[in-house]
């Protein structure tokens, strides 16, 4: 360490590079911390949407099933009450499905798609029914035998399909980067603290040989001092180290200038 810094200096130093290496750890421990719970909302996510599929499909299979039954059995009040709540429910839920993927404008484009057809199945569903509501159950089997409903409804559930299965490949994707994140967060962990404390040992060590040494000859000089011996090379720097040295030389030289007189004295 430099000789110009006081011990105190070499003090703080010695606590401040450990620390600060910590610091700079704990941030970058933290990013990933971030990082790692922003994937994991992110899976979530993902799996909040395939539900959200599920749930928009089942209650557009769900009216369309209620129609059949409309026409099997006729006007039915409570079964038309189903049938229209079923419906309605199956467009909202249409529409939170957009709404949790839009910021993923290619499955956006698909949910859209997959909406529009389910948009013309309840239209048509919605047909079917008034006409058992009139009394016209014979055009109304007549439409059902006609599959029209039917090819709407495999539409929607292919379109579906194949927006569930790029969720389950974004989500496959996603796990694994989840999983990825956990093992180098567990890494980084192990080998910052293991640099922590062999840096703290390093400037440690590098305090102590610095200051040992220096102790070390001035101890030698005090030693030479009291036997009457020349001493070493001065000490470099301007630490307290450094300066007591000084005094211990301005002391010897005070004793040899003494001797010095005191011979001439004699003589």
């Amino acid at each position: 360490m430099g000789t110009n810094l006081t011990l105190l200096q070499k003090g703080l130093i010695l606590i401040a590079v450990p620390a600060l290496f910590q610091l700079i750890f704990f941030c970058v421990l933290l990013k990933m911390e971030w990082d790692e719970e922003e994937m994991g909302r992110m899976a979530v996510h993902t799996k909040e949407v395939i539900g959200q599929t599920e749930t928009a499909y089942r209650y557009l299979l769900e009216a369309s099933s209620y129609v059949r039954l409309l026409v099997i059995v006729g006007r039915d009040p409570v079964l038309t009450s189903t049938f229209n709540d079923a419906l309605g429910k199956s467009a909202g839920e249409f529409k939170k499905l957009e709404h949790l993927v839009g910021d993923n404008p290619p499955q956006l484009a698909k949910v859209e798609a997959a909406a529009a057809d389910a948009k013309r199945l309840e239209k048509w569903l919605t047909e079917v029914n008034g006409l058992t509501a009139t009394d016209r159950r014979d055009e109304a089997t007549a439409r059902i035998k006609g599959l029209a409903g039917e090819n709407l409804l495999g539409v929607v559930r292919k379109k579906l399909d194949d927006f569930h299965k790029e969720e389950e490949r974004l989500d496959g994707l996603r796990q694994h980067a989840l999983s990825g994140s956990w093992r180098e967060q567990n890494w980084a962990i192990g080998i910052g603290l293991g640099l922590s404390v062999a840096l703290a040992l390093a400037v440690a060590m590098l305090f102590a040989r610095d200051i040992v040494g220096r102790l070390g000859q001035l101890t030698e000089n005090v030693h030479r001092l009291g036997d009457k011996k020349e001493l070493t090379q001065p000490l470099t720097g301007r630490d307290e180290i450094a300066r007591l040295d000084a005094v211990f030389r301005a002391m010897a030289r005070a004793l040899r200038e003494r001797e010095q007189e005191n011979e001439m004295f004699i003589y």
